[in-house]
C-alpha cells in the first residue's frame, strides 16, 4: 500500500511529530511506501518528497512583530492555503497513493490539503492529537484554565477572552478559521477519525459528531527498546514540553513544599518563566536538564523513582506515560483527560487532582518515602505496557481504518 502521511512539521518537535515518525517506520517496516507532506524547515529530516514540501512561515514570530502588512499577507495561508492546496495536488498526481493519513494540518497547511486529497479521489483518515475541529485554541485552554465556551460554534467567545496565546489578532483569525472549517463541512471530508484516548473519543461525539467516524486505539511503542532497570533513586522526572499546559508551576510548588528532588528535561515557551520561579524561591532541589532524546532520555529516567506528569489540560494520550511504564516507573498523573486511562491509581501509580500542589506533594512524598511499593508498581507498569501497546496491534488496527476508509471511497 502507498502512504502520504501529512504534518505541518517534519522533524521531532513534540508529541504528534513523535507518533508520526514511529508509524511511518512501522509501515515500511511491513513493506508499505510512506510518502510525507509537510512545511520546509531548516531542521526536517531528509526526504526526496521536500521538493513538494510548502514554504515555511512563522506564525508567532509575526504576530510578535505587529507588521501589519505581513499579517494581512498570513491570512490567505492560514484560512486556505492555496500554495499548500496546489503542491498536495502535485504529490497526488505523480505518487497516486491509495490513502492519506493527516495529522496536525489546520494552522500551516489548512483545510485547502482536503480538497486537493478529494479532487483525486483518495479516502483520508485523520489521527486526532489535540481537539482543534472543536476549540480554536486547540487545546480548550483560557486564561490559564479550562474553557468550553465555544461549545455550539460560538468560536467568537475565542476572540472576546484572546484565548490564543492572549492576542486579540490570534484569536481573530482563530475562530475565523474554526467558523470556516464548520461553514464549508471540511470535517465530512475525512472518513475515519483515530482516537487515541476515549476521552477525545467521547468529546468529539459529545459535540455532535458520530460515533461511527471513529476508531479508538491507543498509541504504541517496542517495550523491549527501553530498560527495566531496578535503579530508584529518589528523583522524581518530568521529560516534555515547558508550556503551561503542562502544569509546571503545580509541580514546582510541590517541589517546594515536599523538598523531593526533581529533574525537568525538556525546553519551550516557560522555560524562562520556570527557572526563574526556581531561583526566586531557592529551589535547589529542581534541576533543569535541558531537551533530551533516545538513550540519554531513557538512561536518566530509568534511574529514577517515579515519573510525574502534572497537565492542567484535557491531556489526549502523553506518550510520557507510555515511556514511563516501559521503564517500569510509577507515574504520578493529573486526574484529568485521558491520563487516569493509562495510570491506574495505586497499581500502576497515582492520580492527584489537576493544579493541586499539595495533593501532588503527597503524592511524590509516597512514593519517594516506599521505594519497595514504586518498584512494584513500576513492574506491573511495564507488564501493562507489554500487554496493551504492541507495535504489531497497532499496525493491524490502522491499516483496518486504512482499508475500511478505501472500502468507503
Amino acid at each position: 500500500m502507498r502512504i502520504v502521511m501529512c504534518n505541518e512539521f517534519f522533524y521531532l518537535r513534540g508529541g504528534a511529530e513523535r507518533y508520526m515518525f514511529d508509524l511511518m517506520e512501522l509501515f515500511i517496516q511491513h513493506g508499505h511506501e510512506v510518502i510525507p507532506f509537510s512545511m520546509y524547515a531548516p531542521q526536517n529530516y531528509p526526504t526526496y518528497h521536500g521538493k513538494y514540501f510548502v514554504s515555511n512561515i512563522d506564525f508567532p514570530a509575526l504576530l510578535q512583530s505587529r507588521n501589519f502588512i505581513d499579517m494581512i499577507r498570513a491570512i490567505p495561508r492560514l484560512l486556505y492555503s492555496i500554495e499548500a492546496r496546489k503542491s498536495l495536488f502535485r504529490l497526488l498526481q505523480d505518487t497516486k497513493p491509495d490513502v492519506v493519513h493527516v495529522f496536525n494540518f489546520a494552522h500551516y497547511l489548512s483545510i485547502s490539503i482536503l480538497d486537493a486529497i478529494k479532487y483525486n479521489r483518495v479516502p483520508v483518515v485523520q489521527s486526532l492529537l489535540d481537539y482543534k475541529w472543536l476549540c480554536p485554541n486547540t487545546s480548550f485552554l483560557s486564561r490559564g484554565e479550562v474553557c468550553e465556551r465555544c461549545r455550539n460554534r460560538r468560536f467568537y467567545q475565542a476572540i472576546l477572552r484572546r484565548c490564543k496565546r492572549n492576542s486579540l489578532s490570534a484569536s481573530f483569525l482563530a475562530s475565523i478559521q474554526a467558523y470556516l472549517s464548520a461553514l464549508t463541512h471540511a470535517d465530512d471530508k475525512i472518513k475515519f477519525f483515530i482516537c487515541h484516548s476515549r476521552y477525545l473519543f467521547g468529546k468529539m461525539v459529545e459535540y455532535g459528531y458520530p460515533s461511527e467516524k471513529f476508531r479508538y486505539m491507543r498509541h504504541f511503542l517496542d517495550v523491549d527498546n527501553y530498560p527495566n532497570s531496578d535503579t530508584n533513586e529518589p528523583v522524581a522526572v518530568y521529560f516534555g514540553r515547558f508550556s503551561y499546559e503542562k502544569g509546571l508551576q503545580t509541580l514546582l510548588r510541590a517541589a517546594e513544599i515536599t523538598g523531593v528532588t526533581v529533574a525537568l528535561i525538556g525546553s519551550g515557551p516557560d522555560e524562562e518563566a520556570l527557572k526563574l520561579y526556581a531561583r526566586e524561591h531557592g529551589l535547589n532541589n529542581v534541576h533543569f536538564l535541558g531537551p533530551k532524546w533516545g538513550q540519554e532520555m531513557r538512561d536518566i529516567v530509568s534511574k529514577a523513582r517515579c515519573v510525574v506528569c502534572p497537565s492542567e489540560w484535557y491531556e489526549n494520550s502523553p506518550l510520557v506515560v507510555y515511556e514511563a511504564m516501559a521503564m517500569a516507573k510509577p507515574v504520578i498523573g493529573a486526574n484529568i483527560g485521558g491520563i487516569p486511562e493509562l495510570v491506574q491509581d495505586q497499581i500502576t501509580g497515582l492520580v492527584f487532582r489537576p493544579g493541586d500542589s499539595e495533593d501532588l506533594a503527597v503524592k511524590m512524598r509516597f512514593l519517594i518515602d516506599h521505594p519497595d511499593i514504586a518498584r512494584r508498581w513500576g513492574a506491573e507498569a511495564r507488564r501493562v505496557a507489554k500487554d496493551k501497546f504492541k507495535p504489531q496491534k497497532h499496525y493491524k488496527d490502522i491499516l483496518s481504518v486504512y482499508k475500511d476508509a478505501r472500502h468507503l471511497a
